[in-house]
């Protein structure tokens, strides 16, 4: 408790002697590709959030409701960072990598432009903890921020695609547009209830229609048009949707206040142009101040857990969380490439083969995992790939591509829907073979070797 209180008076303070210009901004979407305990929402409650204490290349990325300027900021960690950190402004609009001092990291921003997302991927550090997050205008005066808050309860749908683990009805409140619900090939009928253990003011609802990860994913799978949102006490109303990515507010016709259950019923889709599943990536309450989400950490730790144990059970664990690479071949780095396997179910590739560049964003769905063997696995996402030289990708910057705050396009380059089924096995004790094993192959392995990152 006296750590809690310390911090809100070291922030309070902070803007006191930098003075408030008046500007300020929330944050209803804060994602992560790593969870200990809490979602990072709590760094804006003057508490310490922290990642899983062995992952590297850890994410943090933060979607503001309405765009500001930006100066500076200061990231207050409770650990010192050693390796380079790279903060990306409007998904790939600004790019800097920084190399921190000790326990803050502070970055001077010459960009003038204003800024919706903020994307923060921490490398090969590891034990990340962030104690704060300050953002401060032009001026140096510091931006009043608010950010979402997580409530206790629970949410159903009355239909899921397989896997579930990537398309549960939580994925809605994982705060990562890149995933979302799907249900299991229905476009209208569904139920999706809600269950608050305490009772909440709502005023208005928004949400993220579709499949927000890209949009030939959002085009390809079917939206709400129409919904009917109903609570246990006799209030209905009936919403339209307009058919475009983003976030979308609709305000409910009286404020619902006490609210412990509501439900939404699908009467109307947008038909997807490939798949009749119907997709909803996020959403949030709003109770007229702030706005709120159910905690979904329960479900994300879960899910965690699940993938490292079959990782585990096939004996290549030690790659969750890391990078692998293949060895370099020669100079130009001809028929190069490198993964990341996370063990939220994501996965990011980049590499090249002679003149073409690519990256490639998903997830993964473990087939089966068998001791001795190593685990069959399907990969599916986006892959963007690119002629001659790489003129427009960052070194990192295909794991930021995509993601909140809108879609980066990159030019010259071809972004389509992939799915990947592969063998991954156990090759040394740093090190595993991957083999294709699908009928179609959209990168080619034939026993290729990745080596960990040291």
């Amino acid at each position: 408790m006296k750590k809690t209180s310390s911090a809100v008076i070291f922030i309070l303070l902070a803007g006191i002697m930098a003075g408030y210009s008046g500007t300020k901004t929330s944050i209803s979407v804060i994602s992560t590709t790593s969870v200990k305990d809490s979602l990072p929402y709590v760094i804006f409650d003057g508490k310490t959030w922290e990642a899983d204490p062995d992952s590297k290349y850890v994410k943090v990325d933060f979607l503001l409701d309405s765009p500001v300027k930006i100066g500076s900021l200061n990231i207050e960690m409770d650990n010192p960072v050693t390796e380079q950190t790279t903060i990306f402004l409007n998904v790939q609009d600004a790019v800097y990598d920084v190399y921190p001092k000790g326990n803050v990291i502070n970055l001077s921003i010459p960009y003038s432009g204003k800024v919706q997302s903020i994307n923060i991927n921490f490398g090969r550090n590891s034990d990340i903890s962030i104690k704060s997050l300050r953002l401060f205008d032009r001026e140096g005066n510091v931006i009043s921020v608010k950010s979402a808050r997580a409530v206790n309860g629970s949410v159903s749908a009355t239909s899921t695609l397989d896997p579930q683990s990537s398309y549960s009805i939580w994925g809605i409140f994982d705060s990562r547009l890149e995933y979302g619900w799907s249900s299991n090939h229905k476009m209208t009928g569904d139920v999706i209830e809600f269950r608050f253990d305490e009772p909440q003011k709502i005023t208005a609802l928004k949400f993220w229609n579709g499949y927000q990860r890209s949009k030939i994913h959002f085009d390809a799978n079917s939206r709400f048009k129409t919904l009917r949102i109903e609570d246990d006490r006799g209030f209905s109303q009936t919403v339209n949707f307009e058919d475009k990515m983003g976030a979308q507010e609709i305000r409910l016709s009286k404020t619902l206040a006490g609210c412990s259950y509501l439900k939404m019923t699908v009467l109307e889709s947008y038909a997807g142009s490939r798949y009749k599943d119907l997709v909803l990536s996020e959403l949030r309450f709003f109770d007229g101040d702030n706005y709120f989400l159910i905690n979904p950490v329960n479900f994300i730790r879960e899910n965690i857990k699940h993938n490292r144990d079959l990782f585990n059970t096939a004996e290549v664990g030690y790659i969750l969380d890391q990078s692998i690479h293949m060895p370099q071949t020669d100079p130009d780095y001809s028929d190069n490439m490198s993964f990341r396997f996370r063990s939220d179910g994501s996965v990011y590739a980049e590499g090249s083969v002679s003149s073409n560049k690519y990256f490639l964003l998903g997830n993964y769905e473990i087939l089966k995992s068998i001791p001795g063997e190593g685990l069959n696995l399907k990969l599916f996402g986006y892959i963007v790939t690119q002629q001659g030289e790489w003129k427009e990708f960052t070194s990192s910057g295909g794991d930021c591509g995509g993601g909140p705050g809108g879609e980066y396009v990159y030019k010259n380059s071809t972004k389509k829907i992939f799915s990947e089924f592969l063998t991954v096995s156990k090759a040394g004790n740093d090190s595993v073979s991957i083999t294709n094993t699908g009928d179609y192959h959209f990168l080619n392995f034939d026993m290729k070797t990745f080596d960990l990152e040291q």
